[in-house]
């Protein structure tokens, strides 16, 4: 079981750009990179896809959300891109009819059927014999290095040549779209193509997707026009898998608090009373990210839209050895009144989580690290998890908090080669 964890620095802050694929109304996305529960983002149905993308690289080793209305069976997906801008030289690249590419004696049929992304788009590509190719100059001086790729789908065990710079490089097709890379060096026959090579046979073969770029690096595909693009350092687009991706995973698979007083559905949004949930991805290491994305999809969400106050991005922190002890308080402002008449009345308040934690057995290191978390202001949150990803979903969900510090804490010699703490955070 993993030791319990600390995001203390949010790298959502620093965000270059935060957006939702919806929006409802005024709950926009910038909602989520603050720490009221009475500011939130909303979108307009029970998909969607939030991103983010930053100006320079910041590690990301977690994912989640704070306060949200999602149900234990929302599945979330989180994918990272530590790509650097690129540009894709080829035009037209996924239109291979257009005269942008020399096509000679080759029967070619646009949108024949669907691509790797899901679009009709794919071309058919009808070769008859040796020597043939669907090409396209690629306006580089000699000796450079480039970076050709291009998605093709073919019988299995057929051969496929794919040129960058003018050098044949020849690949063995399976039956399904793949993606065949080849780098070289600019040669006096400067063009990007795909073609039969020195086979001799007929090919009938479908094409999509090609791509061009400098350096020894094939990077992701990012479809041009009339003229070369240039993807975004950090771009996610919605079928790629790029750095990392998780899949498709359960975020919060933990039974719903029920509050009395609210229905199912209300209950969902009561945040300051105890309601909502959280939804948390741990990666299973750092990455330096220029762009994240994470996907949510809940269908049975009670309220029929998506919600959440806070989403926490960055890496986490994690000691050598657990909590000595955790405990955790349900901290309610409710009130009992007593009117003339001798009837109690109750004053429903604010309800939320205190986490302790009892860091007994830190060694001087994990001591260190917490002392430097610690000197930050208590006003700034952080997300802790005493039991993450444990096989008990109630108790991870129980001892999880987007908190603050809510007192002062000592951290002393207990003996002469150990520590002792117990710090407090409130959930905001």
């Amino acid at each position: 079981m993993p030791n319990l964890r600390i995001v203390s620095d949010n790298a959502l802050e620093r965000a270059a750009s935060l957006t939702a694929s919806s929006t409802a109304g005024a709950l926009a996305a910038s909602n989520l990179v603050n720490w009221k529960k009475s500011a939130f983002w909303r979108a307009t149905g029970t998909s969607a896809r939030i991103t983010a993308l930053f100006a320079t690289p910041e590690p990301i080793q977690f994912a989640g959300f704070a306060f949200c209305n999602w149900s234990p069976t929302v599945m979330m997906r989180v994918r990272v891109s530590e790509e650097a801008a690129a540009t894709n030289l080829v035009r037209y690249s996924s239109d291979f009819a257009n005269g942008a590419w020399s096509k000679p004696s080759i029967t070619l049929t646009a949108n024949y059927g669907p691509a790797p992304d899901g679009s009709n788009t794919a071309c058919r590509v009808q070769f008859t014999g040796a020597g043939q190719a669907v090409s396209q100059a690629a306006g580089l001086g000699a000796g450079v290095l480039c970076s050709g790729s291009i998605w093709v789908r073919g019988t299995a065990s057929q051969t496929i040549a794919v040129s960058a710079g003018g050098v044949d490089q020849v690949f063995t097709l399976s039956g399904a779209w793949q993606r065949l890379k080849a780098v070289g060096k600019v040669s006096s026959n400067n063009i990007f193509a795909v073609s039969t090579g020195s086979g001799t046979n007929a090919r009938d073969i479908q094409i999509w997707g090609a791509q061009l770029e400098t350096g020894g690096t094939c990077t992701s595909y990012y479809p041009t026009g009339a003229s070369a693009a240039t993807r975004p350092a950090g771009y996610i687009d919605t079928w790629q898998s790029y750095d990392y991706d998780s899949g498709w995973a359960p975020a919060c698979p933990w039974p719903a608090t029920k509050l009395r007083g609210f229905t199912a559905a209300q209950a969902a949004s009561a945040y300051a009373y105890g309601g909502g949930t959280y939804a948390r991805h741990w990666l299973p290491a750092e990455m330096q990210a220029r762009g994240l994305a994470v996907d949510i999809n809940d269908p049975d969400n009670v309220q029929g839209y998506l919600e959440a106050c806070s989403m926490v991005a960055g890496p986490y922190w994690s000691p050598k050895y657990n909590a000595a002890s955790a405990a955790v308080t349900v901290l309610d402002g409710s009130e009992n009144l007593q009117t003339g008449g001798g009837d109690t009345c109750g004053k429903v308040g604010f309800i939320s989580d205190e986490v302790s934690i009892d860091l007994s057995y830190f060694e001087a290191d994990d001591r260190a690290a917490l002392t430097a978390m610690a000197r930050n202001s208590a006003v700034y949150p952080l997300l802790l998890s005493v039991f993450p990803n444990d096989p008990d979903p109630a108790r991870e969900r129980d001892y999880m908090v987007y908190a603050t510090r809510s007192k002062s804490s000592a951290i002393g010699m207990k003996y002469a080669a150990g520590y002792t703490t117990s710090i407090t955070f409130k959930e905001v």
